[in-house]
């Protein structure tokens, strides 16, 4: 029921979801401080779904928040960024594991999940340019508070 172009869609925002899960998963390494970064990611990496690796950033945050109090602007400012990474993370969700099914009026597949998400073309598109844009806006996000955190430590 759907088409090439609608899966290389899905395929996109599939690729784009992994790359923030990873992202996430390699900002909370960093934020560890170990010195060896292999040491920090095996603590990290134990976590396989996306929100198991959310948590566990969360977790890593809010010791950041607490020990380095100055930095707690950039800390919200990570963690709205996460909660931006869940929305997509529960669509690609949908996108993968969902069942598609026609609209008996309009005959346009859906793709039906924990959400119903529209499979038009346009629709998809958009969704993988607004998860590749993301993980950009994310790599900022978290690049200023790692710089942050990073002098923190430099200056007890």
């Amino acid at each position: 029921m759907l088409d090439t172009e609608q899966y290389a869609a899905i395929g996109k925002i599939a690729v784009a979801c992994s790359r923030i899960k990873y992202l996430i998963r390699d900002f909370a390494a960093h934020c560890v401080g170990s010195p060896e970064f292999d040491i920090a990611n095996s603590i990290i990496d134990k976590y396989a779904m996306f929100g198991q690796v959310k948590e566990a950033f969360g977790r890593v945050l809010k010791a950041v928040a607490s020990e380095y109090p100055r930095l707690r602007s950039r800390v919200q400012a990570v963690k709205t960024s996460l909660e931006k990474a869940s929305e997509l993370a529960a669509k690609r969700n949908t996108l993968m594991h969902g069942m598609v099914e026609l609209d008996p009026i309009t005959k346009m597949p859906t793709m039906k999940g924990r959400q119903t998400l529209s499979c038009d073309q346009r629709e998809l598109d958009r969704l993988a340019v607004e998860a590749t844009n993301f993980y950009d806006e994310f790599c900022d996000v978290c690049g200023a508070l790692f710089e942050d955190l990073a002098e923190a430590r430099a200056k007890p």
